[in-house]
């Protein structure tokens, strides 16, 4: 399910699936101390996902970032990705972090900023990415 999902969220991002990398990226992420995959049910199925990374950053301080939050088209505005914020937030802090971050692609941003916000989110600087097409 968290498979269908990544797709989901690809498509909103206007990119390819790599289900091979997928792959990796769900190996390594169970066993990384640093790193959580958070899932939300509802009526039993998996319908949300999210991940919960902590890094030090260079001046020394800990940095938690939630990342790739996405739920199930059929399943939005159930206050799915509000509760599954909660928990990372909650998570975060109990692993001690200074700081929580979250990066916003462009092409979800109307709907994910104003989340974000009302979660307690301020905006706080702009990322740049550039995209290298392997051969």
């Amino acid at each position: 399910m968290t498979k269908k999902l990544m797709r989901q969220l690809v498509k909103l991002y206007k990119t390819d699936f790599d289900e091979k990398a997928w792959d990796m990226t769900l190996r390594q992420r169970t066993f990384s101390p640093q790193q959580r995959t958070l899932v939300a049910e509802y009526d039993g199925k998996i319908v949300g996902m999210c991940f919960v990374d902590v890094k030090w950053n260079e001046i020394g301080f800990i940095i938690g970032n939630i990342k790739n939050v996405i739920v199930d088209e059929n399943y939005r505005q159930k206050g799915i990705a509000t509760e599954l914020l909660k928990v990372a937030n909650d998570i975060l802090i109990e692993m001690g972090v200074d700081k929580i971050q979250i990066n916003v692609n462009l092409a979800v941003k109307d709907h994910a900023i104003p989340l974000f916000e009302k979660m307690g989110f301020k905006r706080e600087y702009i990322a740049m990415a550039k995209v290298i097409k392997k051969k």
